[in-house]
């Protein structure tokens, strides 16, 4: 069985997306676990109309990777799968195809589809070189991992924007990571992590700071300034290009990464 567990703090609409994309799957082994932060707006009404939620809970917490965390003890499934509110899966077929009862791994990372904030969707590869690049393979939302190995490497909360990243460097220190070609979620850009050129920058400060601990590799503080230039650079740059130009660049960044997940 696969536990999905979809996280939520004051975002109804949202939830509501995603429960009505998680009911039009024609995958039925599943459990659906919500956790929310202690919501102010209409999200928990949207929570006690849905009857095809399994577990829920509302209560202040720690941040995103607190509330996945919470999620992740509550997961009673062979796998566990992070969607939280606003995402959704490709397709109605998506988890009935990457065929889990087959899966002989502990993490299995998939294609996702980007939406990005002025509209564009590219469909990204999975990255195998992801320990070599300060990047994650795909989004979280598109991994699933085994739940009782990921019991054992729980979100870091001290991360509080690359916990994800953490805990795969560790779970890749232990565990086996299979690659599939199968797309299985839809990341909207603009999240925490990834909103801003600032947010950009610590997120990436946060991935040396986590390959650092995990891999005892150490980054000069040059090497660190370098990449934090590199990505202001260039979101500076897409903020005035034209959107039909950011677009094709987009298109060929696209190519490139699913060759290398082939």
């Amino acid at each position: 069985m696969l536990s999905i567990v979809t996280v939520v703090l004051n975002d109804a609409s949202g939830l509501e997306a995603t429960l009505r994309n998680i009911a039009l799957q024609d995958f039925s082994d599943f459990e659906h676990i919500v956790i929310d932060g202690g919501s102010t707006d209409e999200t928990l009404r949207v929570i006690c109309a849905c009857s095809r939620i399994d577990h829920w809970s509302s209560a202040p917490d720690d941040g995103i990777y607190d509330a996945m965390n919470k999620g992740l003890r509550a997961a009673s499934g062979r796998w566990i799968n992070f969607l939280n509110a606003g995402d959704s899966y490709l397709s109605t077929s998506a988890l009935r195809d990457l065929r889990l009862e087959t899966r002989d791994t502990d993490a299995i990372a998939c294609p996702t589809l980007w939406k990005y904030v002025n509209g564009d969707e590219i469909l990204v590869g999975v990255d195998q070189r992801w320990r070599d690049k300060l990047a994650m393979p795909t989004t979280h939302q598109s991994i699933l991992y085994r739940t009782d190995l990921l019991r054992t490497l729980p979100f870091d909360t001290k991360y509080r924007r690359a916990a994800d990243y953490h805990q795969l460097l560790r779970l890749a220190n232990v565990g086996r990571i299979e690659y599939s070609d199968v797309p299985l979620a839809r990341f909207c850009e603009g999240g925490f992590s990834s909103s801003g050129v600032i947010g950009k920058i610590k997120t990436l400060l946060e991935y040396f700071r986590a390959v650092e601990e995990v891999d005892e590799r150490h980054y000069s503080r040059f090497s660190k300034l370098q990449r934090s230039l590199s990505i202001y650079v260039k979101e500076s740059i897409k903020s005035i290009l034209p959107r039909q130009m950011v677009s094709r660049c987009r298109f060929a960044i696209r190519r490139r990464r699913l060759s290398i997940g082939s």
